[in-house]
This record gives structure tokens, sequence and C-alpha cells, in this order.
């Protein structure tokens, strides 16, 4: 079943989250702004040394995220049977 999830995960089910003017306004202070300023106090080199690392811990966080999701959602499901 594992495997079913990581397909949907990773795959081509093709839900987006809304990019409203808004989310992007925010998503673009709180983001681009720290990274921005952590370039400036510790160099490029330190994020580039570190991005790799970064992405990988929040490809496995965001995958713990829909798993947990989609088992409450399963969950649901069977309760109303």
């Amino acid at each position: 079943m594992m495997n079913i999830l990581k397909e949907l995960y990773d795959g081509q089910y093709g839900v987006e989250l809304p990019k409203t003017l808004e989310y992007r306004a925010v998503r673009h202070k709180n983001v681009e702004g720290f990274w921005d300023k952590i370039e400036e106090a510790m160099g490029p080199d330190f994020i580039e040394k570190n991005w790799e690392n970064l992405s990988r811990q929040e490809e496995l966080e965001s995958f713990e995220y829909f798993r947990q999701g989609f088992h409450l959602g399963v969950s649901l499901m069977l309760e109303l049977l």
C-alpha cells in the first residue's frame, strides 16, 4: 500500500494548491526574504552546501504529512460504513 501512496504523492495526480496573490506575497516575504538574509550573513556557499539536505528533509516531511492525511481520510470513510 505504501507504493501506491508514494506514487500518488510523487506522481501524476494533478492537484495543486491555490496560488492566490496573498499566498504568493506571504511566501515571498517569508521564504525568499529568509534565504536572502541567510545568504547575506553566511554566503552563497553555505546555502549550496546545505540545500540538498534541506530539500530531502522537506520531501520526507511533506510525504509524512501526506501519508497521515491519507490515513485520516481513509479512516473517516471507513467510519461511515
